[in-house]
């Protein structure tokens, strides 16, 4: 708990000095952007994954349940499932902890069968949404200063696919699912040249945000160094 409290206060403090700085027509840098990006989806990650257990390379005795009557596996469910009971319907927490193992989710025996291949679906609809966040967050930095225009202008178009590219290129996902047949009219009935296209350059885009991220810190604005209550105030690792 300790370390999950230092990390989010860390990743809140992120956010609450964008914030801050915005209210203050304060430059934000192209870095503080992003870095806010990666906050988002490790806030996300952190409630998804929240009853996942850590340490697991210690050997630990399982703990073999008694019969329970319905109000104690209701008590139980919410316990160990707080958030993603929600999302993984036909996860069966209270029958796996009994029998002494904890599920994986997606997959067995590194193949993609169970819930996942029965639910594709909404995990490629999780992705997508995901996926556009992150991006539009990187759309966020629009009137950013930059080094030319032209860097300004492919900031533009990149974020804008990384935003598009995931919910378009999963749309057959998220509409079929993995394991049924796919209509021969739909372009994405190619299968590997549909999504390896959609890869390439959704990579490529990923790679320029990433270098003008780091070459924007040679031309920062002024008031870029000028700090606030926000990072003078609350404690946080700079």
């Amino acid at each position: 708990m300790f370390i999950k409290a230092v990390a989010l206060g860390q990743v809140s403090w992120s956010l609450i000095q964008i914030v801050v700085r915005i209210n203050r027509g304060l430059a934000v840098s192209q870095l503080e952007l992003v870095t806010s990006a990666f906050c988002v989806c490790a806030v996300s990650t952190y409630g998804f994954l929240l009853a996942k257990p850590q340490g697991v390379e210690v050997p630990l005795r399982p703990l073999k349940l008694r019969r329970m009557d319905k109000e104690e596996r209701r008590l139980l469910h919410r316990e160990l499932m707080p958030l993603r009971g929600l999302f993984v319907p036909d996860l069966k927490p209270i029958r796996d902890f009994a029998l002494g193992r904890i599920p994986n989710d997606f997959a067995d025996d590194g193949e993609i069968t169970g819930w996942a291949k029965r639910n594709s679906g909404t995990y490629a609809l999780g992705m997508a949404v995901g996926g556009a966040i992150f991006g539009a967050i990187h759309i966020a930095g629009w009137n950013l200063q930059f080094p030319t225009d032209t860097e300004q202008q492919w900031w533009h178009y990149s974020s804008i696919l990384i935003t598009l590219l995931l919910p378009l290129s999963l749309y057959p996902v998220i509409l079929h699912g993995w394991d049924k047949p796919l209509p021969k009219w739909a372009p994405w009935a190619y299968g590997a040249p549909w999504f390896i296209s959609f890869g390439l350059i959704y990579a490529i885009a990923r790679v320029f945000l990433l270098v003008e991220t780091l070459r924007a810190l040679f031309y920062l604005h002024p008031t870029t160094f000028v700090g606030t209550w926000a990072s003078n105030y609350i404690p946080h690792v700079s």
